[in-house]
């Protein structure tokens, strides 16, 4: 496996052709029902995984592109601070500097938040502790408390936190809230959000790390919605929805990087959740075509790898007077015996030769001769 200029750009460009086409497929409401979510939820983890693994394997196959890379590399590879340092060194020191910084600040804000709500009493009653039994929940796997929040919300991975708000919630809305939540923590949600918040802190600086998040929730929040309503009757799905709405107006956090909520303060993925729900989701989605539109993406991102391609001047030619002599590697070094001694092939090529810088590989190596 490789790591280069040419892998990173090749990354961002088919990791980004990846989300581009869920979210296109989407964003036409139609589509929603004609899709089978875990099959969304597949694609989505591909995309993902692509954005983490920026490399090029044996098999990969390099396409030169002579415009735009040969200048935005040799910009990346200008030395700078008298020549002791390039810019492209500069980029990658703040780009994980920040991303340390980030992932640093998010741990702590998310420890003190466990801290504090580890003080604070669980809420014990009936209503809840039969919910609890209805899905098969040990009381000891989940803690449920009820505090001063404008929204219900479910915090944590190992033992996971519900927080209702204290409010005089009847007896439907508060097992379709907790109901809702319970199901994130079934399913691992929150570890699937999680693996999205790294990707988001190690690109944060892509603007795609948004979408990436965006369609995370919309996964999250329609899976859930499908698993709590695909039983239900038309009276139920509109209390339901008359739920949804009561705490979306209340939800003022637009985003939060360790909890899922009942209801987000988003209209667009609002409209989309009350579409699928009002919608006869009950036959069976065909997501084939996406399916295999991502997945052939997902396999050309690997196969091939997009390098800077630099134009060969006429006045330089190929290096090949070492043919004559006998040539052997050591120690991943290019070797020459002449006159009877060892001789560094690089360094005989720098002694008589003016290099010229033509292409990535070190097999394409062009030189000018000296004027001696």
């Amino acid at each position: 496996m490789n790591v280069s200029f040419g892998t990173f750009i090749t990354n961002l460009f088919f990791s980004g052709i990846l989300l581009f086409t869920i979210g296109l497929f989407f964003k036409r409401q139609k589509n929603i029902d004609k899709i089978s979510l875990k099959i969304f939820v597949v694609c989505t983890v591909l995309s993902m995984l692509r954005m983490v693994f920026p490399v090029e394997f044996f098999f990969s196959y390099t396409i030169g592109i002579p415009i735009i890379l040969p200048k935005i590399h040799s910009f990346l590879e200008t030395s700078i601070y008298r020549q002791s340092i390039t810019v492209i060194e500069i980029l990658i020191i703040l780009w994980f500097g920040t991303a340390l910084f980030k992932g640093a600040f998010t741990i702590h804000k998310y420890i003190q938040l466990r801290r504090i709500l580890s003080k604070i009493p669980e809420t014990h009653s009936k209503e809840v502790d039969d919910i609890l039994s209805e899905m098969n929940i040990q009381k000891n796997k989940v803690r449920i408390l009820t505090i001063d929040v404008s929204f219900p919300c479910i915090v944590g991975f190992i033992t996971p936190t519900i927080l209702l708000p204290n409010a005089n919630l009847s007896k439907s809305e508060l097992t379709y809230i907790l109901k809702h939540e319970l199901n994130h923590y079934i399913h691992h949600d929150l570890w699937f959000k999680a693996f999205g918040e790294l990707i988001s802190i190690i690109y944060w600086w892509n603007p795609i790390q948004s979408v990436l998040k965006k369609q995370i929730n919309f996964i999250t929040e329609i899976n859930n919605d499908h698993i709590l309503t695909k039983y239900m009757n038309e009276r139920q799905k509109l209390q339901y929805l008359k739920c949804m709405i009561l705490i979306a107006k209340n939800n003022t956090n637009i985003e939060s990087n360790f909890s899922l909520s009942y209801a987000e303060h988003d209209t667009t993925l609002l409209k989309q959740r009350f579409f699928y729900i009002l919608n006869n989701h009950s036959n069976k989605m065909n997501g084939r075509k996406l399916a295999f539109v991502v997945l052939v993406l997902f396999l050309v991102s690997y196969l091939f790898t997009f390098e800077p391609k630099y134009k060969i001047p006429e006045m330089y030619q190929p290096y090949t007077d070492l043919s004559e002599y006998e040539t052997f590697t050591k120690d991943g070094q290019l070797y020459m015996i002449k006159d009877g001694k060892l001789i560094n092939c690089r360094e005989e090529i720098e002694t008589r030769y003016i290099i010229t810088k033509c292409s990535k590989k070190e097999g394409d190596l062009y030189a000018n001769k000296k004027n001696n």
